[in-house]
């Protein structure tokens, strides 16, 4: 997880992101973005870099979409993404995904790390998380990286996890807690709170799976 300076500009972002890239030479690499307006202008700013890049979207249609894949396969090294990126596409051809902002609803990220950490992929994944030290954006990355480690382990049925600690869903939670809280400390108590109930939960639906994986290989 890469934590940026509390104090950001709009551009501090991008710019740690095309150092990442530059890094990684020619490593393709899958970026999402919940924002039409991002993609576009991180599609601009990359092409402009000499990166090849695609953008994938729900507004292209099959073809479209079709193509788009296929370009990214073979010549593009970058593909931007909204989340109609993470919805049934087999991207295991890539083993890198960049997060360049993250959704409040942790099935989606799971959607989106399922397009390359999946049957047929051959290289150790790996997921970078870009976020803004000090806001409700870190908060989330927190607690979907430390307590329910959704960018280490293969969480499996996240819903029933998160309904285990409240019914009304993860993004419910966060968003109420933005809302009400009447401090930066309040706000950390309560999300502290929510998260210590996911770490508890998700350590028992793993408890579950390694009996009933113990139970059928006795059996």
């Amino acid at each position: 997880v890469l934590l940026l300076g509390q104090h950001i500009r709009e551009g501090t972002k991008l710019r740690i992101l095309r150092q990442l890239l530059s890094r990684m030479e020619k490593t393709k690499v899958l970026v999402f973005t919940e924002f039409r307006t991002t993609q576009k202008m991180l599609g601009k700013a990359l092409r402009e870099q000499g990166m090849p890049t695609v953008e994938y979207h729900g507004a292209l249609s099959a073809w479209e979409k079709e193509r788009c894949v296929e370009a990214f396969r073979n010549a593009a090294r970058v593909m931007v993404s909204t989340e109609a990126g993470g919805e049934g596409r087999n991207l295991q051809f890539c083993h890198v995904m960049v997060n360049y902002d993250l959704p409040w609803n942790p099935m989606r990220v799971e959607q989106r790390i399922g397009r390359i950490h999946r049957l047929g992929q051959t290289e150790d994944v790996t997921i970078i998380n870009l976020c803004s030290r000090n806001t409700i954006e870190e908060y989330v990355t927190d607690l979907l990286e430390k307590k329910l480690t959704m960018f280490r382990d293969v969480i499996g049925d996240i819903d029933a996890i998160l309904s285990q600690v409240d019914p009304r869903g993860f993004d419910f939670v966060v968003g109420e807690a933005a809302l009400k809280s009447r401090s930066e400390d309040e706000l950390a108590s309560v999300l502290a709170a929510y998260g210590d109930g996911l770490a508890r939960a998700s350590a028992r639906y793993s408890d579950v799976q390694r009996f009933n994986q113990e139970l059928f290989e006795d059996s």
